[in-house]
């Protein structure tokens, strides 16, 4: 009998496979690459492992999800100067996702993996008033 420990292992190696290749592949290509791997599970007699590889490969989503980053702009025309600078600085597209909110009124937040860098001038305005009131 299998131990626990090694088809939960089989099962990560699996699902992290798995999961690198899908992240990488267009849409159209998903149910060539799925039924390829059906077929090799099956080959090798995994077949039974595909509940754990499942189970893995939520796992493994939710944390690579958790370590997307959203930047926070005030126009259109911050969104498109960040995609180029991410572009100059190699930062993949896929983790990072830029959207607008006009009430930042200029500058940038960028949230992610808990941690929040706000250089908006929203929150600056918003000191400055509070400092005045209290």
């Amino acid at each position: 009998m299998k131990s626990f420990d090694t088809v939960q292992n089989k099962a990560g190696y699996y699902a992290e496979a798995l999961y690198e290749v899908l992240s990488e592949t267009e849409e159209g290509d998903v149910d060539a690459i799925l039924n390829n791997f059906f077929a090799v599970l099956s080959s090798k007699g995994h077949s039974a492992l595909l509940p754990n590889i499942v189970r893995e490969y939520i796992q493994i989503a939710g944390r690579e999800k958790n370590k997307r980053s959203t930047l926070v702009v005030s126009n259109e025309k911050g969104k498109s100067e960040f995609r180029e600078k991410a572009t100059e600085f190699n930062i993949p597209d896929s983790s990072l996702d830029i959207v607008v909110d006009e009430s930042l009124v200029g500058g940038f937040r960028l949230e992610g993996n808990d941690v929040l860098v706000d250089g908006s001038y929203k929150r600056m305005l918003l000191e400055l008033y509070r400092s005045f009131v209290s």
